[in-house]
């Protein structure tokens, strides 16, 4: 699924120059600068905003499951509620920031924004 995600998302990226292109036509000449910078303030801006979102949604699949498989299916029928809330609860609790697969992601994601925006 990441590798099919990547592939769309670079197909995509060559609406870029169309769009530059387009700005370029669409506003006259004195304002050109400015229609070329608010393309790319956009896209600085969907870069922020993308994945602040994505985390957001994220946030909200986070699962936890119990360290112990010992129950059996009728105690998990008996005390099913149970078992919810308390899953419920730990996922109230847990900080983000001491999730390290979660953070090292957003690491690498902040430098390669970092080094796309110092590109351009």
């Amino acid at each position: 699924m990441a590798i099919i995600t990547r592939f769309l998302l670079g197909s995509l990226n060559g609406v870029l120059g169309p769009v530059k292109a387009y700005a370029t036509e669409l506003f006259r000449e004195e304002h050109q600068a400015i229609g070329l910078s608010t393309v790319s303030a956009a896209w600085g801006i969907g870069l922020i905003i993308g994945p602040a979102i994505g985390g957001y949604l994220a946030q909200e699949t986070v699962h936890n499951h119990s360290d112990s498989n010992e129950s059996t299916d009728a105690d998990v029928l008996e005390n099913g509620s149970k078992i919810v809330e308390t899953e419920k609860n730990v996922q109230k609790n847990e900080n983000l920031f001491t999730n390290w697969p979660l953070m090292s992601s957003i690491i690498a994601y902040c430098v390669f924004s970092l080094h796309d925006v110092a590109y351009q």
